[in-house]
């Protein structure tokens, strides 16, 4: 890559086109260089090339999005940008010939899609996406996802909490209804529920007190005592409890009464302070659980044994004095989910 770029700019990159996100990636090269498009476009047309070269099963994607998309792509927008009605509507016909051609990188971009941030693997592996939501559309997918009502905590679990603001983004808002608070959740329980991978969440954080947000997984089996977590873990990828940049990530198996037991790590990341989008994310094995914030390994363990059973996934928001003050807060406040993504390795 160019030398202007930081190892962390070049990781980004290179995930995208791992996925097959040219357009990401051109466009990631362009923000962090200033680069023009015609630059933009030829470094990342060679630096495809040699991945694809050198590793052409992590980068396989680049070899099914097909040659040239990106050129057509860049040429429609060449297109638009003349100016006349006549150039526009031929730009329009043009990507729609290409969305409907099934060229992946092209698709992924306009959906507004972000490339995930992926440990590296050993030679000969690859991660393949097995399931995600990019919540793209103006309504919650009711196939993958359920909104539970009741009372919880002192406060009202409420379905109309949890909505998709129709800019590729679920929302999950904590405001008061009359004289109640009230927050979502919202889980795949009995739709989709999953032993082992690499679970990822891009999401934006909220910063009013009394409130909190959480990825994670659950499973019946949590109550049952016996056989440590193996039979069933509640695996907290991200609790946001906190307002200093420290985030929860903790494990609980056998029950929440005298048997319980637990186990967790609070790392602390400033940048969750900014208001951007930040990633969290679980590589779970049969043998052991890593956690990451924007990439970086913050926890690695196999407390509880590791869970050996599925579980399902779970983004909610939580109101209690752990995070403070509910009185306090400036609502309604708002817990943005740009994508929640589930990957397995695959390969030799």
């Amino acid at each position: 890559m160019a030398p202007q770029l930081s190892p962390e700019q070049t990781q980004q990159i290179e995930a995208a086109l791992a996925q097959g996100l040219k357009i990401q990636a051109i466009k990631l090269y362009r923000d962090f260089t200033s680069a023009g498009l015609k630059e933009a476009k030829d470094v990342i047309e060679e630096l495809a090339a040699q991945l694809l070269r050198q590793d052409p099963v992590r980068y396989a994607a680049l070899d099914r999005a097909g040659k040239g998309c990106a050129t057509v792509f860049m040429a429609a927008c060449g297109l638009a940008a003349g100016g006349t009605a006549v150039w526009f509507w031929r730009a329009m016909t043009m990507l729609a010939v290409l969305c409907l051609s099934g060229c992946a990188s092209v698709r992924s971009s306009l959906a507004g899609e972000v490339a995930s941030v992926l440990p590296a693997l050993p030679e000969g592996k690859a991660w393949k996406l097995v399931w995600n939501d990019e919540f793209n559309g103006t309504q919650l997918d009711v196939s993958k996802w359920e909104s539970p009502e009741y009372e919880r905590r002192g406060h009202l679990w409420r379905a109309a909490n949890a909505y998709l603001d129709g800019q590729g983004n679920a929302v999950l808002e904590t405001s008061k209804v009359g004289e109640r608070y009230a927050s979502p959740c919202i889980r795949t329980r009995g739709k989709y529920e999953k032993a082992f991978g690499f679970f990822e969440i891009r999401c934006r954080l909220p910063m009013e007190q009394g409130h909190w947000s959480a990825f994670w997984m659950f499973c019946d089996g949590v109550g049952k005592v016996g056989d440590e977590g193996r039979d069933g873990t509640e695996i907290d990828v991200m609790e946001w409890p906190y307002r200093d940049g420290r985030v929860q990530q903790t494990l609980h198996w056998d029950g929440y009464g005298k048997d319980h037991k637990s186990e967790g790590k609070v790392p602390k990341r400033p940048a969750l302070l900014d208001g951007q989008f930040h990633t969290f994310a679980l590589w779970w094995t049969p043998t052991e659980y890593v956690f990451y914030v924007d990439g970086e390994e913050t926890w690695r363990t196999s407390a509880g044994g590791v869970c050996q059973v599925p579980v399902y996934l779970k983004l909610s928001e939580e109101i209690g004095s752990w995070a403070g003050d509910i009185t306090q807060a400036k609502l309604p406040d708002r817990f943005v989910v740009d994508y929640v993504r589930v990957y397995d390795v695959v390969g030799k």
